[in-house]
């Protein structure tokens, strides 16, 4: 495959999209996080999210018994073992605070 050589769209790197998106890379991490967060709860009902957070752990959980990946952190398994242990608890939680427990889980 040859080569070519294109002309830049824009003349100072410094100035590309993708350059100023790193600068402020936390910041455009939390807002896709905040947005996503806040468009899966528009979506979701809370029935559908929680059968959605129990099947994600369940994944979660059986992938790292069966095909672990060498970016999981060493305490991957923990996180979804408490993970579980905090979407269990909520059923002895009252609705509002359910409520936001489902969401603190969805942010993790």
């Amino acid at each position: 495959m040859k080569k070519g050589n294109y002309k830049q769209i824009l003349d100072k790197p410094l100035k590309w999209p993708i350059v100023q998106l790193s600068k402020n890379k936390k910041e455009f991490v939390e807002i896709v996080s905040k947005n996503s967060i806040n468009n899966i709860l528009k979506k979701l009902n809370r029935k559908i999210l929680r059968e959605e957070l129990e099947t994600t752990i369940y994944r979660e959980k059986l992938r790292i018994q069966r095909n672990p990946w060498r970016a999981d952190p060493p305490d991957e398994e923990d996180f979804w073992k408490k993970t579980q242990s905090e979407l269990i608890d909520l059923d002895l939680e009252n609705k509002k605070s359910a409520e936001a427990k489902e969401k603190f889980i969805l942010k993790k």
